[in-house]
Formats: structure tokens, sequence, C-alpha cells
């Protein structure tokens, strides 16, 4: 899990939320914002006119076989690392994730 450090977690309500996925791996879930949202990424850096569809806000989750991906493959991922929001979003599509955009996933953690 992403998360800023001012969130209160409600670990109880994450974990309840979480045994209700029927796909426990290659999970990517939070708030998601559309393709069209305007980030300043250098046209170098990531050519295309969109972005895929990303999580943004306080706090995402990714499944343990995302994160570790990220974390093998930090030094060639490094490039991107711009915009956290983008650059995960984007690093995750190396692995075709499944993409959760969750409501009310901004319940979970009060600040």
């Amino acid at each position: 899990m992403i998360a800023d450090d001012n969130i209160y977690l409600r670990a109880d309500r994450l974990r309840s939320e979480l045994s209700k996925e029927d796909r426990p791996q290659r999970l990517y879930i939070g708030q998601m914002r559309g393709a069209l949202h305007d980030y300043n990424v250098p046209k170098e850096l990531y050519p295309l006119d969109t972005y895929p569809p990303f999580a943004f806000g306080q706090h995402y989750l990714l499944s343990m076989d995302c994160a570790r991906f990220i974390a093998k493959n930090s030094e060639r991922l490094r490039g991107l690392d711009r915009v956290d929001d983008i650059s995960v979003a984007l690093w995750l599509l190396a692995i075709q994730v499944h993409v959760c955009h969750h409501l009310d996933f901004d319940r979970f953690m009060p600040i």
C-alpha cells in the first residue's frame, strides 16, 4: 500500500474490502483518473497523448506481485519517476495489471 504519512488507516475495513476481491494478483486499487488528465511529463519520457488509468490522492493499493515488479526493475524504471501517480501506472503497463477504480476507497482511511 502506498499512502501519505498523514492518514488514519482503518485496517479492519481495508481487510474486509480486500477480502471481496476475487483477483489477488496484478491488482491496482484506488481512485482512478482518466487518460486525459493533464500532467507535465515531457514527450521524451512519454510520447503518447493520453495516460493509462492511474490512481491519485493520498493512498492506493498494489498487490504484492506489482510491488515486487517495481522493486525488481527500479533501475530500469527510474527515468519515469517525475510524477509518482503517473509513473506507477506506466510501470505497471508492462505486466498488464487489473485496474480497479474504487469509489469508496477514501473512506477506509479518513484523515
